[in-house]
């Protein structure tokens, strides 16, 4: 959205957040269900069921965030525990 906003880009796509902000124009593209995930050797695999939020709880959930923008809002967090990445080649590093 801030390169929309400083015209160094036309059009961009990104996930449609609850709401858009007055000057930006947005148009659903597709529906895209996010789906938490772990390897299959981690205990959250292991579970044979669908993790509960006291499952997750010790566990260190891997967030990109907003570079410019550290206190955005959060979509797709469903740890307590969060380490947060502003470069997605740096998180991919933790996997």
């Amino acid at each position: 959205m801030r390169r929309l906003r400083r015209d160094s880009a036309a059009i961009g796509i990104r996930l449609l957040l609850p709401s858009i902000p007055d000057d930006i124009t947005a148009y659903p593209l597709l529906r895209v269900r996010m789906q938490a995930v772990a390897a299959p050797g981690h205990p959250l695999a292991k579970l044979g069921r669908a993790a509960t939020p006291i499952d997750l709880e010790p566990h260190v959930q891997l967030v990109l965030s907003d570079p410019i923008d550290p206190g955005s809002a959060n979509f797709g967090v469903s740890s307590a525990r969060c380490w947060r990445f502003v470069d997605l080649s740096r998180r991919l590093d933790f996997c």
